[in-house]
């Protein structure tokens, strides 16, 4: 339920500073129920930026195959640019 109460701050916000677009288009949307993610955060935005920057069936296959890499590397120990490179190009 915290969701419908952020929802409301919002309108509540734009409307207090005459952001009447930002207040119309909250008024039509109902709230959104967003997904916690309890994960590694480093995990999180590498999905996140291959997510946004190719199609679903490649950031998958690619996704799947980074996932595995950066769960079994500790975190000091990760240079993820050049460890991938090496890792693709030798494949």
């Amino acid at each position: 339920m915290e969701y419908k109460k952020i929802h409301l701050d919002l309108l509540k916000i734009s409307k207090k500073n005459n952001h009447s677009s930002f207040l119309n288009f909250l008024k039509s949307c109902p709230p959104k129920q967003l997904k916690v993610f309890n994960g590694e955060l480093s995990v999180y935005l590498s999905k996140a930026i291959v997510g946004q920057q190719l199609s679903t069936k490649a950031a998958k296959t690619i996704w799947e195959r980074a996932e595995k890499f950066i769960i079994n590397q500790p975190l000091q120990n990760r240079n993820l640019e050049n460890n991938l490179r090496w890792r693709y190009t030798c494949s």
